[in-house]
């Protein structure tokens, strides 16, 4: 069976977007260019995040153990492969520019890479919570975390504008856009 569709991105102007599957092939769509993609072998961590450089000249991919390819013109800042971590990795959002990008943990742990600015975090804060989504402010100034329950939070220069968690909606929420 074809592994499932883990995470998608978009370019800045809307001319096209991609989709990474948990196996790391990687499906684009507009005007959006293939520059590659790592097939993991079973058993390894999957992708989970995939974000585009705000030009799309390349994009980024990160696996559950926090490790990050880097396909096109982009630079590589660095990854969590290796390190031992308290909690996967679920997503990635590359920074304001195209030299950088944040990865953030199911736990709430946020960790910046190249020019990414570090906000806060909500690790060991709301140890129930299991957060899912992570979508940097336009200008770089902050962020907004997703929880699978709805539960926002907003760091930086981010406004909270309200949650789902109020709702009591029933479904997980899997992403924040």
């Amino acid at each position: 069976y074809p592994a499932p569709i883990t995470c998608a991105s978009a370019k800045a102007d809307g001319s096209g977007y991609m989709l990474a599957a948990a196996d790391g092939k990687v499906f684009t769509f507009g005007d959006m260019v293939h520059h590659g993609e790592e097939i993991l072998p079973i058993g390894s961590p999957s992708t989970v995040g995939v974000t585009i450089a705000g030009d799309g000249d390349g994009y980024w991919t990160c696996r559950a153990d926090g490790g990050v390819s880097q396909f096109g013109l982009i630079g590589f800042y660095g990854s969590l492969s290796g390190i031992n971590l308290s909690a996967p990795v679920v997503a990635i959002s590359n920074s304001a520019t195209r030299y950088g990008y944040l990865l953030l943990g199911s736990d709430g742990g946020v960790f910046t890479f190249g020019d990414s600015r570090f906000f806060g975090s909500m690790a060991g804060i709301r140890p129930n919570s299991h957060y899912v989504g992570i979508l940097l402010a336009k200008d770089g100034s902050g962020y907004w975390m997703a929880g699978s329950r709805g539960e926002v939070s907003a760091m930086g220069n981010c406004c909270f504008m309200g949650s789902a968690q109020p709702l009591n909606y029933r479904a997980r929420i899997v992403a924040i856009v």
